[in-house]
């Protein structure tokens, strides 16, 4: 059963919240307000650990090595092989439909 959160006096499943979110997601159609939203809703670390790792995985899509890719981007090959384990086995393959 998935986890309910209390929110104006309303039980909501955890889902609701992630599916608003891609909405809101969907509905950006200019780059000044993704890159205002991304800002305002995430640290400048996590902007910029997911600029990091989409730049990981497009380099990786491109064919380049997981050694080359750490080089190139100055991180841990273990950082890396994280990404590379997204790529190769993600489920919803959302990756693929942003690389075509």
């Amino acid at each position: 059963m998935a986890k309910k959160y209390l929110v104006k006096n309303q039980l909501r499943p955890k889902q609701a919240f992630k599916n608003e979110l891609v909405g809101l997601i969907a509905k950006i159609n200019k780059d000044e307000v993704a890159e205002r939203f991304l800002k305002d809703l995430l640290t400048p670390s996590e902007f910029n650990e997911l600029a990091l790792r989409w730049q990981i995985v497009k380099l990786l899509h491109r064919g380049l090595s997981i050694r080359n890719v750490a080089f190139r981007l100055g991180v841990a090959v273990s950082t890396v092989e994280r990404g590379a384990r997204e790529l190769k086995y993600s489920k919803s393959r959302g990756f693929y439909e942003l690389l075509k």
